[in-house]
């Protein structure tokens, strides 16, 4: 016995090592990935939108939703926005950095997590798939409130399962659930579209604080229940009337379009899918086997989570039973929102706080199946896992690019046009003249970011084509050129610069 002992201390030394650095390595890679993105990646449309009509407006109109009304106000990105604006200035990295920063507190929150299933495989599958996934990584890159809602919910999340361990005292038990409860109402205050987790979060939060209330070392139960409710209701109260105002203000200004109108399935889900696969040539070919690995995993969660069968190894009191409570009542609100109010289903960056809800759950199936006695049921298990580890890091490593942003593909190439149209009008020698860019409705904005930023006052938006010296249009929008000559043509997003006749090209007055 002691032979066998000393031989197995080192070995054990040396796994716990390897699963250490199996968990912290992914989100080291990734810091750096979005720090990357944040710096080299092109402003978008959706980001130049809130820059230029919201970081100078008043707290009216960012908090009430007064005034100019537009879905791109994320609120709690627009009040960082501009704080970081105020403090490092306007460039991409500045005013992307509050979601850059946010992805530090989301990972701290995912490796927290965790810690908390019992194999090694799961706790390395929970972190390959919620921090090495580039559709994931492209939110904290970029100046928009999802990074920031995606980071409160992980956070929420870390701090319910706290309060939901035996570990802990009654206390810290209470104030982690209270903590994760005004986690997850800023949710809400980041997206809107996050009301959907904030709201079963809020019922599994109450029923949660009811129990503790109840616990035998606790105060008068009556006394303990008052205060859970009360700590509960008062940020609960604060987002019914932010939510309230601001989907009343842009239901009005029909600003409430985004969405598919298929069906969970074929809208939701479908998209995540897609958006998971990055838009990767082997794409087509790979959705099946996702769709396949998330429909296996899932079913062996539920059956975690219901106590039958052998994954019922899994502890049914600690956090997969709120866990399938949250994502399952999320879904139903879905639903059942499309099916009263005609709400669109929510479709890739909408539906993102799916995500890690949906990882967490199938990561508990995977645990308690990997962990259960029979070898015929664990080793399977230990084997899709270590396979799905395997493919999110070669997905990640093959996906992954510091040019393009896939939600806003569009303004892949907008910065570099404008270089671009720089050299071009230094070559005609045309450095003293005005230049008109006539320019599709979309890649306005990224546009006007950039002539306000850099600056460039030479540059102008031409209204028409004939107004205008050259143009930078989308592929559908590229007979606006009219007889203008195609100067580049640019391969990732077939947008194309166009020039005028020769005498205009450098930008003639006129």
């Amino acid at each position: 016995m002691p032979t066998v002992r000393a031989a197995d201390g080192p070995v054990a030394k040396s796994r716990g090592w390897t699963v250490r650095v199996a968990t912290l390595l992914p989100a080291v890679v990734a810091f750096a990935y979005v720090v990357a993105r944040a710096a080299r990646v092109g402003f978008t449309h959706d980001e130049a939108h809130t820059f230029l009509w919201f970081l100078d407006a008043p707290l009216s109109t960012t908090l009430a939703f007064g005034g100019a009304v537009n879905a791109n106000n994320h609120t709690l990105n627009t009040l960082l926005m501009a704080l970081s604006r105020s403090v490092f200035g306007s460039s991409e990295l500045a005013l992307r950095l509050p979601n850059v920063l946010a992805f530090i507190g989301y990972c701290a929150a995912v490796l927290s997590l965790a810690r908390r299933y019992r194999t090694p495989v799961a706790r390395v599958v929970v972190n390959v798939l919620l921090i090495l996934n580039p559709f994931l990584l492209e939110v904290f890159s970029l100046a928009r409130g999802y990074g920031l809602g995606i980071c409160l919910e992980a956070a929420s999340l870390a701090l319910l399962a706290g309060a939901l361990a035996p570990g802990p005292s009654l206390d810290a038990r209470r104030r982690g659930l209270v903590l994760g409860g005004c986690a997850a109402a800023l949710t809400v205050v980041a997206n809107l579209t996050f009301l959907n987790f904030y709201i079963p979060f809020l019922i599994v939060q109450l029923w949660t604080g009811w129990r503790l209330a109840a616990h035998p070392d606790s105060p008068p139960p009556k006394v303990r229940r008052f205060e859970t409710v009360a700590a509960s209701a008062a940020p609960a109260v604060l987002v019914a009337a932010y939510a309230i105002r601001a989907i009343s203000r842009l239901a009005g200004a029909r600003e409430l379009y985004y969405g598919g109108h298929g069906g969970f399935w074929a809208d939701t889900v479908d998209s995540l899918i897609r958006c998971w696969l990055y838009l990767q040539p082997y794409a087509p070919a790979a959705r099946s086997a996702v769709l396949a690995a998330a429909v296996v995993a899932m079913g062996a969660a539920f059956l975690a989570v219901a106590g039958s069968g052998p994954a019922a190894t899994l502890n049914r009191s600690t956090f997969a039973r709120p866990l399938a409570s949250i994502l399952g009542g999320g879904v139903a609100l879905v639903v059942l929102e499309h099916r009263l109010f005609g709400t669109p289903f929510p479709i890739n960056r909408t539906a993102l706080w799916l995500l890690p809800s949906f990882v967490l759950l199938a990561a508990c199936g995977l645990d308690a199946a990997s962990s259960a006695r029979s070898a015929w049921m664990s080793r399977p298990s230990t084997a899709l896992g270590v396979v799905i580890i395997a493919s999110s890091v070669f997905h990640f490593a093959s996906a992954a690019t510091l040019r393009t942003a896939i939600l806003q593909f569009h303004d892949a190439d907008t910065a570099e046009m404008l270089q671009d149209l720089t050299t071009l009008r230094e070559g005609a020698d045309g450095r003293d003249a005005n230049l008109r860019l006539l320019a599709s409705w979309e890649l306005k904005p990224a546009i006007e970011y950039y002539r306000v930023t850099r600056p460039l006052p030479w540059l102008s938006v031409a209204e028409s084509a004939d107004q205008a010296d050259g143009a930078f249009l989308s592929p559908k929008d590229a007979a606006l050129a009219g007889s203008m000559s195609v100067w580049k043509r640019y391969p990732r997003t077939g947008n194309v610069l166009a020039v005028a006749a020769p005498g205009r090209a450098a930008g003639d007055s006129r």
